[in-house]
């Protein structure tokens, strides 16, 4: 599958997920959650194209934790939860990358 398509296949669930994750949360005002749901929405999405169209000589799980990891900085300045923030950047990069490297290679998810 073309790399791009799958980043933003990937970028868009992978900032779906965690949206509903966050939509459960409760929030002092509407402009604080306005703040934070764009940001998370954007960061995830970015994490998930760029490790979704990423193709370099490393596993796509060790890839996945590093850039995971690394993408969600911005978020721990924003966000309540910043442990669960981190955590979601890791874990999602880990299955973002992992997913990626499966569907570049023409493996078939079933």
């Amino acid at each position: 599958m073309d790399a791009v398509l799958v980043g933003t296949m990937l970028g868009i669930a992978f900032a779906a997920v965690d949206l509903s994750v966050l939509s459960t949360m409760d929030w002092d005002s509407g402009v604080e959650r306005l703040h934070v749901l764009t940001t998370t929405v954007l960061v995830r999405f970015t994490t998930g194209f760029v490790l979704g169209a990423l193709q370099i000589g490393v596993p796509g799980w060790l890839y996945g934790i590093v850039l995971g990891g690394v993408l969600s900085l911005p978020l721990l300045r924003v966000d309540r939860a910043p442990r669960r923030a981190l955590a979601m950047g890791l874990t999602g990069g880990l299955w973002v990358g992992v997913l990626g490297a499966a569907l570049r290679q023409g493996v078939v998810l079933t």
